[in-house]
Parts: structure tokens; C-alpha cells; sequence
């Protein structure tokens, strides 16, 4: 299947969220299979058929919270209990009706892609940067302001990538994407600083291929957090024009030229009498330029156009870096409150 992995990774969605009975959505995607590739041969439907029922194999392992210590010896998972939310009032029901599903496994599957296991039964809600940023935000900007005692992952592609690749609020300036095929020219908006000004949640933003350990780190100190949790991940995505193979050197390349830079915010550190940011990327030393040249997404877009909106883009990654510093070092603050650690209830 060469560098492609849609089918790997929706059988994996399919056969793990309980969005749908998992026997009729195996059932339906390898009809899809047998539609789409029936045509090249029977060896490539019977390959495709082969991947389906490898990943489903994959999928079924169920391993304790501690495998992420053989994964990462170097890193400790507490042995805690895992985290609960409370009874849900009428307006916060769809938490529940989105993130407890009855045939979820006690144990949480390996998540290959980051080397990292998150267990299922924290109530976590998931989803892309289209939901989180845009179509979804309201929802989820509500649940960050109460505060509750629950996690969030962003899978953040920068795009709307199960529509068609159609530019979202977190699009890059210079990349091309639907409606925005000349290049965008719009600054991205920022979810994580949104999240960071109500001084209650635990934020973080990270490239799990930059550090390992760090992501570990992230996910450790979220699940330990009393209170709202949202990490903001680089996720790689067949829209911005380059092999899967080469994803970990983008999520590397990403964080090196100050295009995607990694923190994390505590309340725990502000009541503390500490800043609650911590800049875990230092300030970029790689031009943005090498990070573009290696996406199509930046390419498609006229030379002359693009060479301005790289200008810009890379002005605004050094104000953006000089910016987070400060936060980091307490000179600013998004707060103007020391929240409490304890998340109401």
C-alpha cells in the first residue's frame, strides 16, 4: 500500500471508538475495498483485505498504563487511579454521550503512531483541528471554561482533512488548500492561548517525534491534572504533500524552524507562585523556508506571492517565539487571576 494509510488507520478508528458496531464497519470497509480496487487485481483486494485484519490484530492488544515505561525506560507512569468526571448537569450530557462508551477496553490499545498509551476510561474527548478550532469550538471552548475534570486531545493537520482539504482557522499563512488555492494570507488562530487565559487548564502543545519523553511527560502530567487537560498535537496529513515516511522529520522540522512551538502551561506551577508556561522549544535557528520547501501545500503557491507571505510568516514566528518567552519568564500574563487547582464541581 505504499505510503498510504487510510485503510490501516479507519479500521483502526472504526474498531476502537464504538462509533459504529465494529463487525459492520469492518463489514463496510472491506466492501469498499473490493469496490474501489477490484479493477488492479485481485492480489491488490486480497493485500488490502490482509491490512484490515493485521490492524484489527493490532488494535485488540490491550496493554496496562505502565507499557509506556518499557516503550520509554528512561520515563515513570504513576500508578493512579484514573480520572472521573462528575455526574454531568442537562447541558454538559453530550460529554457523556461522546466519551463513555460501554464496549470501551479496560486497558488502552498501543497508539503506535506516538509511542504513548492514554487509557480510555478518562472520559477523553478527541478530535481534529476542523472540529476544535471551527465547527466544534463553541462546544469546547464552554467545556474548558467550567473547568471540569476532563481531557482533550487536538489532532491538529491544519486542515479539514475528512472533507476534502478545505483551509481551516489553523491553516498556515502561504499554504494552499480549497478555498484558499492562491495561498492563505490570514494568520492562524491560536487555541492553545485561548485556553491558557482562563488560567484553570492544563494546555500543552507538542510534536511527539521532537521529544519522546517529553510527550510521555505531557500526557502524564494531563491525566494528573484536577481539572481540564487539552494538549494540541502536529499531526501529519496527506494534505500538506509529502510521504508518510518522512512524517517524524516533519514533526522534528516543525518545532526546529519555530513553526510549531512546544509548551506547556500548568495552573499547578501559578498557585505556586510560578509562571504557569514552560517553553519547551528554543528559539528556531532553522529558517522557516526549509520547513516549506519540503510540502507541496507551500508550493503550490505563485513564487512571487509566496516569497512575500514567507517574509511574513517568518516575522510573525519570531515575534510569536519572543512572545512565549516572556509568558515562560512572567514578564506577561493571559490571567489575570490565580485559578483554582481544584476544578469545580
Amino acid at each position: 500500500m505504499g505510503g498510504r494509510i487510510n485503510t490501516v488507520m479507519q479500521t483502526c478508528f472504526f474498531a476502537l471508538s464504538g462509533v459504529l458496531p465494529r463487525e459492520d464497519a469492518i463489514a463496510q470497509i472491506k466492501k469498499a475495498i473490493k469496490k474501489t480496487y477490484t479493477k488492479k487485481g485481485e492480489a491488490v483486494v486480497k493485500k488490502s483485505y490482509e491490512a484490515v485484519d493485521q490492524t484489527l490484530a493490532i488494535c485488540s492488544a490491550r496493554l496496562p498504563v505502565r507499557s509506556a515505561t518499557r516503550l520509554f525506560p528512561n520515563c515513570s507512569t504513576p500508578n493512579r487511579s484514573p480520572k472521573r468526571i462528575s455526574p454531568p448537569s442537562a447541558s454538559e450530557s453530550w460529554i457523556s454521550a461522546r466519551s463513555s462508551k460501554p464496549s470501551a477496553p479496560r486497558w488502552p490499545p498501543v497508539l503506535t503512531t506516538w509511542q504513548i498509551t492514554w487509557s480510555r476510561n478518562q472520559s477523553g474527548l478527541s478530535g481534529g483541528d476542523g472540529w476544535a478550532y471551527d465547527i466544534g469550538f463553541g462546544g469546547l471552548d464552554h467545556v474548558i471554561a467550567m473547568n471540569r475534570d476532563v481531557n482533550i486531545l487536538v489532532l491538529d493537520t491544519q486542515v479539514y482533512s475528512n472533507t476534502g482539504g478545505q483551509q481551516s482557522k489553523t491553516t498556515p499563512p502561504g499554504a494552499a488548500a480549497k478555498f484558499a488555492v492562491a495561498g492563505k494570507v490570514e494568520g492562524r488562530k491560536d487555541l492553545g492561548l485561548i485556553a491558557i487565559s482562563y488560567g484553570s487548564a492544563y494546555v500543552a502543545q507538542i510534536s511527539a517525534a521532537w521529544k519522546d519523553t517529553l510527550t510521555v511527560k505531557v500526557f502524564d502530567e494531563a491525566e494528573s491534572y484536577p481539572g481540564t487537560s487539552l494538549i494540541i498535537a502536529y499531526a501529519p496529513c496527506i494534505a500538506h504533500g509529502y510521504g508518510f515516511a518522512q512524517s517524524l522529520e516533519q514533526q522534528k522540522l516543525a518545532v526546529d524552524t519555530g513553526y510549531w512551538p512546544v509548551y506547556r502551561f500548568d495552573p499547578r506551577r501559578v498557585a505556586a507562585g510560578q509562571p504557569g508556561m514552560k517553553l519547551e522549544s528554543p528559539a528556531p535557528k532553522t529558517p522557516l523556508e526549509a520547513f516549506w520547501h519540503t510540502q507541496t501545500r507551500f508550493q503550490q503557491v505563485e513564487p512571487t506571492r509566496s516569497h512575500e507571505i514567507l517574509k511574513m510568516a517568518q516575522a510573525e514566528v519570531k515575534k510569536k517565539h519572543a512572545f512565549y518567552e516572556q509568558l515562560a519568564a512572567g514578564s506577561v500574563s493571559l490571567s489575570s487571576s490565580v485559578p483554582p487547582v481544584v476544578p469545580v464541581k
